[in-house]
């Protein structure tokens, strides 16, 4: 246990690490359907604080792990994809959740997403790729990855 969970009144310390035990087994998708059930509840205060901290976990997360290339993009590797391709560059369904997790951040209303928060999450989309495309005979679609064996 930190010092400063130890320092909390005991029902603040539990809530913090059981959303720290919650964090750490979610994933965009995740946060999606939380932003769905926000917004059909109308509940905001659900999603200023717990939505909110759980996606930016998330996206910290994506954010310290892979390196950012010369372009300034994550660069998403090693990684896989679809449980089937298991030498990935750039996910394509880790990038769609990232991508959408961080748009429907931004389009929350200024009560919800505070200002201060807003430049981090325009920071951290515009390190995102664009998602992976291939060539097909009926024309673009989605790749597993960037790059992908």
């Amino acid at each position: 246990m930190t010092a400063e969970v130890m320092q909390m009144p005991v029902a603040v310390a539990e809530e913090k690490q059981q959303l720290r035990r919650m964090i750490d087994r979610m994933e965009p998708e995740d946060v999606l359907r939380m932003l769905d059930y926000a917004a059909y509840t109308g509940d905001e205060a659900f999603t200023r604080d717990k939505t909110l901290p759980v996606a930016r976990a998330i996206a910290e997360f994506f954010g310290n792990y892979y390196p950012v290339g010369p372009e300034g993009k994550l660069v998403m590797h090693p990684a896989q994809a679809a449980e089937t391709w298991w030498d990935v560059t750039d996910p394509m369904p880790e990038l769609a959740g990232l991508i959408a997790m961080s748009d429907r951040a931004l389009a929350l209303p200024e009560d919800v997403l505070r200002d201060v928060d807003r430049p981090f999450w325009h920071a951290f989309r515009a390190k995102l790729p664009d998602l992976p495309l291939r060539d097909t005979p009926d024309g673009p679609a989605l790749a597993p990855g960037r790059e992908y064996a």
